[in-house]
């Protein structure tokens, strides 16, 4: 309730915020990525999430954040870097899984569980990326906002709804 006092509170379309924008990517991404895709790249997408990851979360960013600050070739806050690995083996698991014979995970398709896989594969990498950018810059979105991507529960929510719908929905 508090937070849907604070979201009517700051919300103002005359200068929207970043939520609002975030908002309607959410939504525009869910509908327009869910219904090209299909299930088969949604199920495949999501699981390339989870593999991206796991490999994300090895990689020794100590190292690296040290490599370019000696050699001073840091151009962007180290976040952005981070975000930019992150994408880039996303794109690299789902193009190498794409490329297998296991693409068709099933051929059936109903439009709810497209809608419900867009939602979960969306809702997740927001997520994940969010949880990339700094505490002060995330206190800039609204409460609402990092309630549903960033807060803790969100964060599990998020990490486990997938894997579950992936199973539950499989057929």
């Amino acid at each position: 309730m508090k937070y849907l006092e604070i979201f009517s509170q700051r919300v103002s379309l005359s200068q929207p915020s970043w939520d609002i924008f975030l908002a309607i990517f959410f939504i525009g991404a869910i509908f327009l990525y869910g219904f090209t895709a299909g299930k088969s790249r949604l199920i495949i997408g999501i699981i390339s999430l989870y593999i991206s990851l796991v490999l994300e979360k090895i990689l020794p960013y100590a190292w690296i954040e040290n490599s370019l600050i000696k050699t001073g070739a840091s151009f962007f806050p180290f976040y952005i870097f981070k975000i930019i690995i992150f994408v880039l083996i996303f794109s690299f698991v789902v193009f190498i899984f794409s490329r297998r014979s296991f693409y068709r995970i099933g051929n059936a398709q109903k439009w709810w569980q497209v809608i419900v896989f867009s939602f979960l594969q969306f809702g997740f990498l927001m997520s994940i990326i969010l949880a990339f950018i700094p505490a002060e810059i995330l206190n800039n979105f609204l409460p609402l906002s990092y309630y549903f991507f960033v807060s803790d529960l969100a964060r599990i929510v998020w990490t486990t709804t997938p894997a579950m719908a992936i199973i539950l929905l499989r057929n």
